[in-house]
């Protein structure tokens, strides 16, 4: 075994892996402020990226897909406000 003197940081985005020998990207619905040591998932509403270093709310007109991975458009006849979760019948 490798003996270290420090703690792997990675970069936002990014966690140490098992063995604190590499940095790994979080996957899609995922994010990672600087130096955490987990992935976490985005809240109910946003989404993210790989490797994003924060969760993002889909602009209006656009709901976040089922594992948060990007948004999409909401079908014709149908609206979403910034952060909504599912699509709405128009009035």
């Amino acid at each position: 075994p490798t003996e270290s003197s420090q703690c792997l940081t990675c970069d936002l985005g990014k966690i140490p892996d098992d063995s604190q020998s590499e940095c790994r990207t979080c996957a899609a619905g995922h994010f990672a402020a600087l130096g955490a040591a987990n992935c976490s998932a985005c809240r109910a509403g946003t989404f993210a990226l790989a490797g994003s270093p924060r969760c993002s709310v889909c602009r209006g007109g656009r709901v976040p897909l089922e594992d948060q991975s990007n948004c999409e458009i909401c079908d014709a006849g149908k609206f979403a406000a910034p952060g909504d979760v599912t699509c709405s019948d128009c009035p």
